[in-house]
């Protein structure tokens, strides 16, 4: 190849990178005012789920999600929040069950127990119930010892999982300024709150992300909550500002939501036109069950995808 062939086609290579750097920040741009202009307007909305007309005005599709995996959406893998994430399988987490003959982990779980028995009293003077709020809250925390806890048969350097998957608590992240608001809200009908956030910590890089909230118990169970589509539009407007992400359009958040003694897991992107989210079913808390916290552990543990690009919108 010449002098020439080959400083023409430098100059071609610099000169395609800066079309699609300024694709891409004008992509990012418009990503950034479409979740923006969402959060306000789902704060404007009084009401605790949406229905179809809300979630056709702001342009939200929802999505089956079914946590066994034993069927599939049938759209373009791109198109399918779950796609972005790779559950552990369950032969992984039943070798590595928690280390229930340390005496911490045992008390903690016949704690939580206790706290969400029918009959549990606040106070011994009188009866006063825990309320549905505060169960979640409750709940919350037992999926993070699950995550934080000595686990059996794991190296001894590694025991717990969050050092195993890499998913652990990122103490740095926070819903960014643009957003009024504080991860927490309070009406006379219910509340709501997001606890925490996980980061993989073995891929910097990348934007997927994963959410703990707990809310009052669902009137409308089978209805996606304002705060879970509130909680997700700013967690991926916040981590596209990250400074490892610029090159990044789309952002997967995983939210797991207790509501009241049950849980369910949304996951989500923005493919630039609308919010995409799966939805799992609600699944009710049994004392004594592990089941419920394997399944669980298997999402919030999970992997990346990345055989799914987060650089590129879908439509591409």
């Amino acid at each position: 190849m010449s002098l020439i062939q080959r400083t023409i086609r430098a100059i071609r290579g610099r000169f395609s990178r800066e079309i699609r750097s300024e694709d891409l920040d004008s992509q990012r741009t418009e990503i950034f005012s479409i979740l923006a202009n969402l959060y306000k307007e789902l704060e404007t909305l009084k009401v605790e789920a949406l229905e179809s007309k809300h979630l056709e005005i702001l342009r939200i599709h929802i999505l089956p999600l079914d946590l066994t995996r034993t069927t599939e959406l049938v759209i373009p893998r791109s198109l399918d929040p779950s796609a972005y994430f790779t559950p552990l399988s369950e032969e992984f987490i039943r070798q590595r069950p928690l280390d229930t003959t340390d005496p911490s982990t045992q008390r903690r779980l016949d704690g939580i127990a206790g706290i969400l028995r029918p009959g549990y009293s606040c106070s011994e003077i009188e009866y006063w119930p825990l309320s549905s709020y505060s169960k979640a809250g409750v709940l919350v925390d037992r999926l993070v010892m699950e995550m934080s806890s000595r686990r059996l048969n794991c190296e001894e350097a590694m025991p717990r999982m969050t050092m195993i998957t890499k998913w652990r608590w990122n103490t740095d992240f926070h819903l960014d300024l643009a957003f009024p608001y504080d991860a927490w809200h309070h009406s006379d009908d219910y509340d709501w709150s997001i606890n925490f956030f996980y980061a993989c910590s073995s891929h910097p890089t990348f934007p997927h992300i994963k959410v703990l909230m707990h809310h009052s118990d669902a009137k409308n169970p089978e209805l996606i909550l304002r705060a879970e589509v509130m909680a997700i539009a700013a967690t991926m407007y916040s981590r596209l500002c990250t400074e490892t992400l610029l090159e990044h359009l789309i952002v997967p958040v995983m939210l797991f939501t207790f509501a009241g003694c049950r849980v369910r897991i949304l996951i989500g992107i923005h493919d630039g036109q609308k919010l995409r989210i799966t939805m799992s079913e609600f699944i009710e808390y049994s004392e004594g069950s592990q089941d419920l916290w394997d399944l669980l552990t298997r999402y919030l543990g999970c992997g990346i995808n990345n055989q799914l690009s987060t650089k590129k919108l879908p439509a591409e």
